[in-house]
């Protein structure tokens, strides 16, 4: 059997590679799509017979054990950003979006929620730039010192005073740019 050959055990259908999961693992990890299940292939050595001046080296092969694994619970994108309930900014604390470049030119967003999305569809704070994603960088605010900013993959990026981030630390009047719109941060923690 060659692994092109391979099917899943449940419903017989062929399965598939997923080279991520497998180079993460150091195993083979094989999908099959219709029963969605994940299986785990190892790779295990017979033991050989001695040789014998006659024997054919090349008919030793090795085995592989398919061992049936449940998929895992993986988190939705919305549980993973906004689990449970809203939190409420934390006391003394008011932070002021202020839309400085782009199509909302002239725009001032108070943020209510200790964490919300910015984005241009699904988000908490919507953007009408077709140049920001769906669902574009996460803000997430503590107290007044730790104000975070962080970028959710977006196709365009995030710009921290003109340095593209993954992450950072957001303070008073930093420039972050998201798609042609610029927004200036306003942080009041005496509010």
């Amino acid at each position: 059997m060659t692994i092109r050959d391979l099917s899943c055990p449940g419903c017989g259908a062929p399965v598939h590679l997923e080279e991520k999961a497998s180079y993460r693992t150091g195993k083979l990890i094989y999908y099959c799509k219709p029963c969605l299940t994940r299986y785990g292939l190892a790779l295990q050595e017979e033991e050989a017979p001695p040789a014998s001046p006659t024997s054919d080296m090349s008919a030793q092969t090795q085995r592989l054990r398919v061992q049936r694994k449940m998929p895992p619970k993986t988190a939705s994108l919305e549980e993973l950003i906004s689990p449970g309930e809203r939190a409420p900014l934390p006391p003394g604390v008011a932070l002021t979006l202020e839309l400085a470049e782009g199509p909302d030119d002239g725009r001032a967003i108070k943020v209510e929620w200790s964490r919300a999305v910015l984005g241009r569809e699904a988000a908490d704070i919507l953007i009408a730039d077709p140049g920001i994603s769906r669902r574009h960088a996460l803000l997430e605010i503590y107290d007044a010192e730790t104000v975070l900013l962080k970028d959710l993959s977006s196709t365009n990026g995030t710009y921290h005073n003109g340095r593209l981030i993954d992450h950072c630390k957001l303070q008073d009047g930093d420039e972050i740019r998201l798609g042609t719109t610029l927004i200036n941060i306003l942080l009041d923690p005496a509010a």
